[in-house]
């Protein structure tokens, strides 16, 4: 039984993942704000940028990485996002920078 448990826990922790929502409008447009959300898995580190709930660009940092670009598009808008990861003894952080269009879109950290 204690397996299970064990094995049960593991699971949810790996299926699990941090995100986070901000807005952004494109210079000069009236039309409504676009939600841009970053999701990462907490197991394995794999990213998701997220335009209006279209996946446009993801990736990962590799294993001897501390980081990477991920390049998109949204609409023919150009979409970047810059990972970057840093480590302590007992923390690890990812922070994304999404540009869209050449503007910060929003800083995410994970």
């Amino acid at each position: 039984m204690k397996y299970a448990c064990f094995f049960f826990l593991l699971f949810v922790v790996g299926c699990s993942h941090t995100a986070q929502i901000a807005s952004y409008r494109p210079r000069g447009s009236s039309e409504i704000a676009w939600n841009v959300k970053v999701e990462q898995n907490s197991l394995s580190g794999h990213v998701n940028v997220i335009v209006n709930d279209s996946v446009v660009c993801d990736g990962t940092i590799g294993v001897f990485e501390s980081g990477e670009e991920l390049k998109g598009n949204y609409r023919g808008h150009p979409v970047i996002a810059l990972l970057e990861r840093s480590s302590s003894l007992f923390t690890r952080k990812t922070v994304c920078i999404v540009m869209i269009d050449g503007e910060m879109a929003g800083k995410f950290e994970l």
